[in-house]
């Protein structure tokens, strides 16, 4: 069964591996974590905290980054309300509008009706 072991990557080949490096140069180390099996001595307590505290760090900052995209995305759905409201009043104002055009046409049609009435029974 393949285990997980924890190797340090010097980006820059300069063969720097002490944890101290890694907090002072963070963008020169990284850390992989690859599949192995147990040939050769299994990873130090202090490397496998050293791993987790790095991926922790990595996850805080992601999870600041989705907090901060989130708030972005609450103001640009206000913003977009605030215009779908605006666009909604105007179509409301038109449709009062044309009520009262409406009413006119009605009225001018029954008055017709009753006016081609009137005349079929005046004869």
């Amino acid at each position: 069964m393949a285990e997980l072991a924890i190797f340090e990557v010097d980006k820059n080949k300069t063969g720097a591996s002490s944890l101290g490096i890694r907090y002072a140069a963070r963008t020169m180390l990284r850390w992989a974590v690859m599949p192995r099996k147990w040939e050769g001595p299994m990873p130090t307590l202090d490397e496998r905290v050293a791993y987790l505290e790095g991926r922790t760090e990595d996850l805080g900052g992601t999870v600041t980054e989705i907090r901060n995209d989130i708030r972005d995305l609450r103001t640009e759905i206000g913003t977009l309300r605030d215009d779908m409201n605006r666009r909604f009043e105007h179509v409301d104002r038109r449709f009062e509008h044309m009520d009262g055009r409406f009413t006119w046409v009605i009225g001018i049609q029954v008055a017709s009706v009753v006016a081609v009435v009137a005349a079929i029974l005046g004869r």
